[in-house]
């Protein structure tokens, strides 16, 4: 039996969401999504999330700089690898490392890559 890998996906814009989330597949991937950073780090408090795949810029509570503050008090070892999306240059070398990003994507970016680069990295990383 497989073993399922949790994702979650913020992002403000539905469409966004629903593209990427459908872009997993669901014999391999649980998909959580939030459209804010509270809803989100609510969501990673209450379920192991392996990976996390924010959006920087958003409406609600200060975007995806403060979810990525929020996880930062957390331990080490309750951090999901982190992928940022974003359609501007938000975060400089320094502060995607001081987040601990894995990776950094820049609007538009090719949805295959992204998931392909997961499924490598969970496959990996067997807890």
């Amino acid at each position: 039996m497989a073993i399922l890998r949790h994702v979650l996906i913020v992002d403000d814009e539905e469409d966004i969401l629903d593209l990427l989330a459908d872009a997993f597949p669901p014999e391999h991937f649980v998909i959580h999504t939030a459209n804010k950073a509270s809803d989100a780090f609510q969501c990673i408090l209450d379920n192991f999330i392996d990976v996390l795949i924010t959006d920087i810029r958003m409406e609600y509570d200060n975007g995806g700089i403060e979810l990525l503050n929020q996880i930062g008090s957390l331990p080490a070892n309750d951090r999901p690898i982190i992928f940022v999306i974003t359609g501007e240059e938000d975060l400089t070398p320094e502060e995607s490392k001081e987040y601990k990003v894995h990776r950094y994507l820049k609007k538009p970016f090719k949805i295959e890559e992204l998931t392909a680069e997961i499924k490598t990295l969970t496959a990996k990383n067997k807890y």
